[in-house]
């Protein structure tokens, strides 16, 4: 067996057969892909605004006075 149907039944002996190892196998994926959208989705928002963030702006600001209540 070769190609698509040896892949197929790989992955079914692999990830499959036993429903813990599948459960296991779809929380592990579904959280990996999670971190993954949400890094992708950060950078891209950070690269559209960039110099706008509260970080980039409050670093040119000059430096705030110390108020005196005599």
């Amino acid at each position: 067996m070769t190609g698509m149907p040896a892949f197929r039944a790989t992955l079914y002996n692999v990830l499959m057969k036993r429903n813990s190892v599948y459960v296991t196998a779809c929380v592990l994926g579904s959280y990996v892909a999670t971190n993954a959208y949400l890094s992708g989705t950060d950078s891209i928002w950070k690269s559209i605004n960039k110099g706008k963030s509260w970080e980039e702006v409050q670093a040119t600001l000059p430096p705030k006075e110390d108020e005196d209540d005599d």
